[in-house]
């Protein structure tokens, strides 16, 4: 009978680098991506009540840099309550340079433009959608 403390039987961890690049059709542009097919891998395994690494791969195909690792997107994502706290400076426009220097001051978090510009578009689209709310209540009425 299996020991219920464990969930799993084993475990595999792949680098973030490592999912395969495909294509997605022929009429599709392909669009660039972080993953450069890293091999590189363990498996844990439950053996007696305890895990163990089964087997590894420690190779990467790419730079473990620091620098290399903090323009990864996950690295560059901002929690709920921080994207609330710069909410307001979405809603003003202040320019892109602005915002990047000011949650790189305030977060010590490294964001591009496009995460700015996608940031902008999600608050204005939340705009947009409560005034389409508060018109179609008047509209009802």
């Amino acid at each position: 009978m299996p020991d219920a403390r464990f969930k799993y039987a084993y475990v595999g961890f792949k680098c973030t680098f490592g999912v395969n690049r495909t294509r997605r059709g022929l009429k599709l542009k392909n669009k660039s991506s972080k993953c450069c097919n890293c091999s590189s891998s363990f498996r844990v395994v439950l053996h007696h009540s305890e895990y163990i690494i089964a087997s590894h791969n420690m190779v990467h195909n790419h730079p473990c840099s620091r620098v290399y690792m903090q323009n990864d997107p996950w690295y560059r994502r901002l929690t709920v309550e921080e994207k609330e706290n710069i909410e307001p400076l979405l809603q003003q426009s202040h320019s892109s340079d602005e915002i990047i220097m000011h949650v790189k001051e305030k977060y010590n978090k490294d964001i591009t433009r496009i995460d700015v510009k996608n940031m902008k578009a999600a608050v204005n689209k939340g705009n947009v959608d409560v005034l389409v709310t508060y018109l179609r209540y008047f509209e009802s009425s």
